[in-house]
């Protein structure tokens, strides 16, 4: 038995009403048991949102008070918000970053502690007009305008951000900000390593300036240390890269430190060279998923196997940039299917090692674009179908777009590991991208 709610952490799973109102439930199952569960049949949907609002086109988790209980920020870019704090019952949490609806505030989000002064802080991406991302600690009472603001350059800046570990050995996190259009219709795209947020220098940062229409920037990641020398790592994806076939797309990897002004060359260019995978769409860390010490890397390429999709993880040491012979490989369902949209990581059963959980907006296995949420525990190893995961939740409706985004790490609910994932589309029927989060909690063996 599993919970589903909007912002809600339930503490009894096993007496809340499902989507027919009814509290008599069959005993709670394992979750690695539970095979595929249907939306509806795994609880009710609350705090929908208004018509393109577009609830959840981004998420994140992370204790930001130092209470040892998570908050959720849920993006809300249609209205110019990033919600955040700690879960309500149907409804949202009641701080926000607020920014403008032209400017897109909260279409990207990004936690860690940059400054090290032991709090955790956020970044929240505005890639509309000229882009920014801006910054704040702790949690917002009522809607807090940012006092920390990096002002782009136009490209889309702020589509993507991440919080780095001291890359460049000053003692000091850092920031990676994607900017994947560099406006005018040129299409490349960038990334910049910003290493002082408090006193940014975009003219002078370390930019990385992708090729025509690769679309570099349009995915970031703090990848932690892959290589074992005790200094974090980082990932770009250029998802419309030609790399030996057009719009095969590629993941760039690059071990820091990194310094200075004139961006290195990739460690690791993470490729198919297949024709229209669109490599890089995803680029993420999958954690420590083999109790080995070392992370791992995620890589979606949407575009491959006829748009079924794949995803790839990679553990370190990094040896091979071909990812046809990556670790762990996960094919999508169906055509169209597009594998994948959104992937976390956390150890969601217990075990000391890292899982995955993966969103896919356009799975049809529900109906047409109903979307899906699949659950794989680690590790993960070989050549997988997406429908043999250790947990599915497909979406209700055609059109809903379930796993347009998702987040672990939410904490327990009942002693059982919290997740959740939005949906982002057109299940509604006249409300065209309302948009909502769940939060998930499984019983776990």
């Amino acid at each position: 038995m599993i919970a589903l709610w909007l912002a809600c952490v339930p503490t009894d799973v096993t007496n809340r009403p499902d989507s027919t109102g009814s509290t008599d439930h069959p005993p709670t199952t394992s979750s690695r048991e539970l095979g595929t569960v249907r939306l509806a049949d795994a609880g009710s949907a609350a705090g929908i949102g208004a018509a393109g609002t577009v609830i959840g086109g981004v998420l994140e988790a992370a204790d930001l008070d130092g209470d040892g209980a998570p908050e959720l920020l849920i993006g809300i870019p249609g209205s110019g918000r990033m919600a955040i704090g700690p879960p309500v019952a149907d409804g949202l949490p009641a701080g926000a970053s607020v920014g403008s609806v032209a400017d897109e505030h909260g279409a990207s989000v990004a936690v860690g502690d940059w400054d090290r002064d032991g709090r955790v802080d956020w970044w929240v991406g505005a890639p509309g007009g000229m882009g920014a991302v801006v910054a704040g600690t702790g949690v917002p009472v009522g809607d807090a305008v940012a006092t920390v603001s990096i002002q782009g350059l136009g490209e889309r800046f702020g589509a993507s951000v991440a919080v780095l570990e001291d890359v460049d050995g000053d003692g000091q996190g850092e920031l990676l900000v994607g900017a994947p259009d560099c406006g005018a219709g040129c299409g490349l795209g960038s990334a910049y390593l910003i290493s002082d947020p408090l006193q940014p220098d975009l003219a002078n940062a370390l930019r990385w300036l992708g090729s025509a229409g690769a679309g570099t920037g349009s995915n970031v990641a703090s990848l932690g240390d892959l290589n074992g020398d005790g200094i974090s790592d980082l990932g770009i994806g250029s998802p419309g890269q030609t790399a030996g076939a057009a719009l095969s797309g590629r993941a760039d990897v690059f071990y820091g430190p990194l310094a200075g002004s004139v961006a290195p060359i990739p460690d690791l260019a993470l490729a198919t060279e297949e024709a229209g995978d669109r490599v890089g769409h995803v680029i993420a860390s999958g954690g420590d998923d083999d109790g080995d010490g070392y992370g791992s890397v995620v890589v979606s390429a949407p575009g491959a196997l006829d748009a079924r999709g794949k995803l790839f993880t990679l553990r370190a040491p990094l040896r091979d940039a071909f990812l046809q012979v990556a670790d762990g490989r996960v094919e999508g369902d169906k055509e169209g299917d597009g594998l994948a949209d959104s992937v976390d990581s956390g150890d969601l059963d217990d075990d000391g090692l890292s899982d995955l959980v993966i969103g896919v907006r356009s799975a049809d296995a529900g109906g047409s674009d109903a979307g899906a949420v699949y659950v794989w525990y680690g590790p993960m190893i070989g050549l997988k179908p997406a429908a043999s995961a250790d947990w599915v939740i497909q979406g209700d409706v055609a059109g809903d777009g379930l796993g347009s985004a998702v987040a672990a790490g939410l904490g327990t609910a009942g002693g059982d590991p919290l997740w959740a994932a939005s949906w982002q589309g057109t299940g509604l029927g006249a409300q065209t991208g309302v948009g909502a989060v769940h939060l998930v909690a499984g019983a776990l063996d």
